[in-house]
């Protein structure tokens, strides 16, 4: 951020992007529903080391920067593939803070040539990535299973179909559930951000360009929707984090140089410590609703195993399967009870 934006932003947007992306409540459907979660802390700062590497070699043309970039990238896709879609918003962070804060005024043509480089090396790891694993799987004669496999729906609808399906789930996913949800909450109030900051930078700067990079990053950051044609598991889309972050980060920089009295700006920073605050909370609500879900289902574990000792002995194994019912005490968290206005108005 400090070199794409020559040094220009004030130090507390940097507290301010690494809170909200540090905070951000979505990160504990990772730690509950895969096994991936060290995966996701390491490859966003891996990510970011691309990022830094590949912009030091179209600085300077040392091809140690290149490979260096193409093979953490690729490691980066096989561990986790939705981050190829978070490398892709990075690209845009870079390209928006390069227009909105180095004295050149770029053309579009400039931007795009500029961002081809980046797609290049995404397409090079992503190759590298296919051919590594088909190699892997001839040699030791691995045969893929479908478990992880991930379903298009043009593949089912067609292309206008799964278009249309990708709008009614989007609608569900990412704004009726806004209500309710607080990641998606701040999700739709970033990309309100994102599109107002958008054209009042565009009329201030006179530069068309500024809205279509902005567009083009809440294009990335629903990467995963567009490809699949339907919006996928929230665990799937660690670019809300960072998008959500990078957005909060631009408005405090534009409020830090208003033309204002100071405590009018301390008072709208101050707000948005608020909204970190508030993501803390929730972050800290669903760790806990998940604590409370292992104690539930440990104790019934163990009570069934006392159970089966008692009748059977403990000379055999016990492999408990199945889903268990949570109580009432958890249940209140994971589901809307039927008279709350936010239940009413996700059923309609």
């Amino acid at each position: 951020f400090k070199k794409v934006s020559n040094n220009k932003l004030s130090p507390i947007v940097y507290t301010i992007f690494s809170c909200f992306l540090i905070s951000y409540p979505l990160i504990t459907e990772i730690f509950a529903c895969t096994p991936a979660s060290l995966n996701v802390c390491l490859l966003y700062s891996l990510t970011a080391f691309v990022l830094i590497l590949f912009n030091e070699y179209l600085s300077n043309k040392k091809q140690i920067f290149l490979i260096s970039s193409a093979l953490i990238l690729c490691l980066v896709i096989s561990m986790y593939e939705s981050f190829a879609a978070v490398f892709l918003v990075g690209l845009f962070m870079i390209l928006i803070l390069k227009v909105l804060y180095t004295e050149k005024k770029y053309t579009f043509k400039e931007m795009f040539l500029f961002s081809l480089n980046f797609i290049f090396l995404l397409c090079i790891a992503l190759s590298l990535n296919t051919i590594i694993i088909k190699v892997i799987r001839s040699a030791l004669d691995i045969t893929a299973t479908g478990f992880a496999s991930k379903v298009m729906s043009y593949e089912y609808f067609g292309i206008v179909g799964g278009l249309k399906y990708l709008v009614e789930t989007t609608i569900v996913k990412f704004i009726a559930k806004a209500f309710c949800y607080v990641p998606i909450t701040f999700l739709l109030i970033s990309s309100i951000l994102s599109f107002i900051m958008s054209i009042i930078f565009s009329i201030k700067r006179k530069n068309f360009l500024i809205f279509i990079l902005f567009t083009g990053l809440i294009i990335a950051t629903h990467s995963l929707s567009i490809i699949q044609g339907m919006a996928p598991l929230y665990r799937s889309c660690q670019t809300f984090a960072i998008f959500v972050g990078f957005i909060f980060m631009l408005l405090a920089q534009s409020i830090s140089t208003m033309k204002c009295k100071s405590f009018i700006k301390a008072f709208l920073i101050f707000i948005i410590f608020l909204g970190i605050f508030y993501q803390v909370k929730d972050l800290h609500k669903w760790f806990y609703v998940n604590y409370m879900r292992y104690e539930e289902e440990k104790n019934a574990s163990l009570l069934i195993c006392s159970e089966i000792s008692k009748k059977y002995g403990n000379e055999l194994p016990i492999i408990i399967i199945g889903q268990m019912k949570l109580s009432n005490n958890i249940n209140k968290y994971l589901y809307l009870s039927s008279d709350e206005w936010h239940a009413k108005y996700y059923s309609f």
